[in-house]
C-alpha cells in the first residue's frame, strides 16, 4: 500500500484546520449579529474540535454537542480534550463518513424546539481533484444538484465537496429551528442560493461575511463565513458583508 505524503493527504481530507482564535470569533460573531443561543451543536467535520470548543466557550446555552470526524486520530485527540474538560454528559462524537452518515442517530435525540447551530469548516477540494487521487474521501455518486440529461447521468464534471455536504446539511434538518454557519469558497454560497428554488427545503435568510483565507489558513482563495437560517420565507437572496466589520457591501440571488 502506497503512503500519501502530507500535502495529499492535506488535500483529501480538506486538513485546514481553523486557529481556534478565528473559530472563537466566528462563534461570538453569531451570538453578536444573530442573538443566538443555541441548544444543539453539530459540528459535521470537527478535525481537531476548534469550532466545537469555541461554541461551548462562546455559548452558555448549548446542552448537547454532536459531531462527525472520519479521520481517526483527530477523533481520538478532540474527544479526550473534550472529556479532560468535563464535557461528557452533553458529548457525542462519531468516528465515521459525513457521506454515509446516519444523521436519524442525532435527529431522534433533538426537538423541533431545539435551536440548532450547524458550525465548521468541511473540507475545501472538489471532487474532481479528489478522484485524481485515488481518494475514498468522496461522496457517492448522485444527481444531487438536480440535473437533467446528459448531466444527470455523468453526475456533472465538477463540484465542491464543501457544497455537497451543506446541501446534505440544509436537507437533513430542514424541518428543525436550524441556523448553519460555515466557512466555505464564496462559490459554494454562490452557487446554493442560484439554484435554491431546486432544493426540497427553504430558507429565512441567508448571508456571507467575506474574510482574508491567506491570512487565516494560507491559501489564495476567495472565502467568507456562510450563514443561513433554515424556515419557511423561500428567501433567493444573500447579503454580503465585511466580517471584519460587519459593513454590508452587496447582495446577490
Amino acid at each position: 500500500m502506497t503512503t500519501k505524503n502530507k500535502s495529499v493527504t492535506k488535500i483529501e481530507y480538506g486538513d485546514y484546520q481553523t486557529p481556534i482564535s478565528f473559530a472563537l470569533s466566528v462563534c461570538v460573531k453569531l451570538k453578536d449579529q444573530y442573538d443566538l443561543s443555541p441548544t444543539v451543536i453539530f459540528e459535521p467535520t470537527f478535525g481537531i474540535g476548534n469550532f466545537i470548543e469555541s461554541a461551548l466557550t462562546a455559548f452558555e446555552s448549548v446542552q448537547m454537542v454532536y459531531g462527525v470526524e472520519v479521520e481517526n486520530n483527530y477523533y481520538t485527540l478532540t474527544k479526550e480534550k473534550l472529556l479532560s474538560k468535563g464535557f461528557s454528559d452533553i458529548l457525542s462524537l462519531y468516528n465515521d463518513d459525513i457521506f454515509s452518515f446516519d444523521f436519524s442517530n442525532i435527529k431522534k435525540s433533538i426537538s423541533k424546539e431545539d435551536s440548532i447551530l450547524i458550525i465548521g469548516n468541511p473540507p475545501w477540494a472538489t471532487n474532481a481533484q479528489l478522484s485524481s487521487m485515488n481518494s475514498c474521501n468522496l461522496p457517492l455518486k448522485d444527481n444531487f444538484k438536480g440535473y437533467s440529461g446528459l448531466d444527470a447521468i455523468t453526475g456533472k464534471a465538477n463540484f465542491d465537496i464543501t457544497e455537497y455536504i451543506l446541501l446534505q446539511l440544509l436537507s437533513e434538518f430542514s424541518d428543525y429551528n436550524c441556523t448553519l454557519a460555515m466557512l466555505c469558497k464564496t462559490i459554494v454560497a454562490k452557487n446554493i442560493i442560484r439554484d435554491i428554488n431546486k432544493y426540497n427545503f427553504s430558507i429565512d435568510t441567508a448571508d456571507l461575511y467575506l474574510f482574508d483565507a491567506n491570512e487565516v489558513f494560507s491559501v489564495n482563495c476567495d472565502a467568507a463565513l456562510f450563514v443561513v437560517k433554515i424556515g419557511k420565507n423561500n428567501s433567493t437572496v444573500c447579503s454580503v458583508y465585511d466580517y471584519y466589520t460587519n459593513i454590508k457591501n452587496r447582495q446577490f440571488g
